[in-house]
């Protein structure tokens, strides 16, 4: 009687369980129509339509940011070539006149003088004035010639010989007069000239310290021009080229000629 019971209750937990695989066998499990779509489409391999576009609108983003991010790092030419155009299709860009901001872009600037103008540089510019030359000596022989000025003044003031300063040529540039020959010769050998008042007042007194009425009441210095007397100022005549010019120093009234 138990064996009986046991395979009565095992036929009838058999039959349970078939019976719920009858029931699960007879159901159909249905999904979301959008899912399924995709379901199937990744499947097969294929997209829908508005799942294509949408796809395609991400994809061209990222595509333009990846070429805006490659070609940061390189030179703006300026120019404004479409977008998303191939690296292979371009062609090296000529230089442009402009700037990346639109303005023009700066020039070399060339230091050398413009073709046209280089040829009369030089007659533009004024020459400089001529360099002349004249001659100037200084001498006190009339004063040397008597022993009592010679012993009165040292060597240095009245040379024995009478020479202060030997002929010397000198360069001169037009409108220097005789004074302004004396002055820089003068200067250049070490003389002292003692000189008073200017222009047509100007009077040379002393030469190298020998002095006007150092050799009695009519000495003094006088200047001649080519062995003449010229009759004006010192500061008045205006040397010119060749011109012999000589300071000589007078003890007695005719005694330089």
């Amino acid at each position: 009687m138990r064996k009986l019971k046991r395979c009565a209750a095992g036929t009838a937990l058999l039959a349970l369980l078939l019976a719920c695989a009858l029931l699960f066998a007879g159901c159909k499990i249905t999904f979301p129509e959008k899912q399924a779509v995709s379901s199937d489409a990744s499947a097969s391999g294929t997209l829908s339509s508005e799942d294509a576009s949408s796809m395609v609108s991400v994809s061209g983003d990222s595509a333009s940011s990846e070429n805006t991010a490659g070609n940061s790092s390189q030179p703006s030419s300026g120019g404004g070539g479409a977008a998303g155009s191939s690296s292979t299709d371009k062609k090296p860009a000529a230089p442009s006149s402009q700037t990346a901001s639109g303005g023009k872009a700066e020039q070399p600037v060339s230091s050398a003088p413009p073709a046209s103008s280089s040829g009369n540089a030089h007659s533009s510019e004024s020459a400089p004035a001529a360099k002349q030359v004249c001659y100037l000596a200084i001498d006190c022989k009339t004063a040397a010639a008597k022993e009592e000025y010679l012993a009165k003044y040292d060597e240095r003031i009245l040379p024995r010989d009478g020479v202060i300063l030997a002929r010397t040529a000198v360069e001169f540039t037009e409108g220097e007069t005789v004074c302004d020959i004396l002055l820089r010769v003068a200067k250049a050998h070490g003389i002292v000239i003692s000189k008073s008042g200017r222009g047509s007042f100007a009077y040379i007194r002393g030469i190298g310290g020998l002095m006007e009425f150092g050799c009695g009441n009519s000495s003094g210095w006088l200047y001649q021009v080519n062995g003449a007397l010229p009759g004006i100022g010192v500061d008045v005549y205006k040397v010119k080229a060749g011109d012999a010019i000589s300071f000589r120093y007078t003890v007695e009234r005719g005694d330089v000629s």
